[in-house]
């Protein structure tokens, strides 16, 4: 069928030594919800490129409640771009409006003890956001 053809063209490339095919591939694989391509778009992010990195991110958070725990998962990655990259993930969801944000904040609060100051700065400004809006949803308040 249609669907199994165009996402085995699709995964093809993911991996393109050309950057702006990889990063097309990964943006694109995320038209096709499954575990695979959630495998796909969890491993990017902890990739060098930048581009591709966002593509991964922004697929994820199309599936932002279904991959909650998976990204809670990945903040406790060894590698700290991926941990960086799920901040940003939980940052894009609350924006685009998560219906359930509560299970996000005891993971936050973890990570803003975070050993990379990069990741504490990301973290500590995704946890006062998500805060913020969880309070919003409590109380119906802005």
């Amino acid at each position: 069928d249609y669907n199994q053809i165009i996402q085995s063209t699709i995964k093809s490339k993911i991996n393109s030594s050309n950057l702006n095919v990889a990063a097309s591939a990964v943006f694109a694989i995320s038209e096709f919800p499954d575990e695979e391509t959630f495998d796909i778009l969890f491993e990017k992010l902890g990739d060098e490129n930048e581009i591709i990195r966002k593509n991964a991110i922004n697929g994820i958070c199309r599936y932002g409640n279904m991959l909650q725990n998976r990204i809670i998962e990945a903040l406790k990655s060894p590698n700290w771009v991926v941990r960086n990259s799920a901040l940003t993930c939980i940052q894009n969801i609350i924006d685009y409006g998560c219906e359930d944000i509560e299970p996000f904040l005891i993971p936050l609060t973890q990570i803003c003890e975070d050993n990379n100051t990069i990741v504490q700065s990301n973290a500590l400004t995704t946890i006062a956001k998500t805060y913020h809006e969880y309070m919003k949803q409590k109380t119906g308040k802005n």
